[in-house]
């Protein structure tokens, strides 16, 4: 019960000092370390687990649709101002993920920022630990449906990555990228 109080606390700060929309059909875990922007929209059915101080970040405007997920274990994660998260998008930080400014991330995509380690075949692989890489994800991308994108990837300021592509190279700014894996296809320049 005391749980909801503080939940529904947390909600109540955000609206009245920031201007912010939280449903309280969210799920927030810490939301004490959670920093949240100004007139930020969170709808029903998120959840958001932050579980060291300032490891999720939302900047101004942040807007993340229905069952979102922001899974912020690792050093950071932090999305830029006016940013939108659609619907089932995925996002675990364990590497650290970076999301620049005015960027688009369609419906059942999903950031991962760590890899299982497999080197040792004595040792079964869920007992080898993980190999973490920051992702960063420049000012004014668009990441189309169900794209995918791997630990240790930039992608540049400008670009557009196709729906269902899996991103397991960087790119410059300004590049159209798709397929599986997904490779440059043209330049918005």
């Amino acid at each position: 019960m005391w749980r909801w109080i503080v939940h529904l606390g947390y909600i109540a700060y955000w609206k009245l000092s920031l201007a912010s929309k939280v449903s309280p059909l969210t799920t927030l875990k810490f939301p004490r370390n959670i920093k949240l922007g100004r007139a930020c929209t969170i709808r029903g059915g998120c959840m958001i687990d932050a579980p060291r101080p300032g490891s999720v970040e939302l900047g101004d405007k942040v807007d993340l649709n229905r069952h979102v997920y922001l899974g912020g274990f690792g050093p950071h994660l932090r999305i830029g101002a006016r940013s939108t998260l659609n619907q089932h998008a995925f996002i675990d930080g364990r590497g650290g993920v970076l999301i620049g400014e005015d960027v688009m991330i369609g419906p059942f995509s999903r950031l991962i920022s760590y890899n299982h380690v497999f080197a040792d075949l004595d040792t079964p692989m869920n007992r080898q630990g993980f190999s973490l890489d920051e992702i960063r994800i420049g000012n004014n991308v668009w990441i189309g449906a169900g794209a995918t994108v791997l630990p240790g990837i930039s992608i540049g300021d400008g670009s557009i990555v196709a729906a269902g592509a899996v991103v397991t190279r960087s790119c410059p700014p300004n590049s159209i990228l798709a397929g599986v894996p997904a490779r440059i296809v043209r330049s918005r320049q």
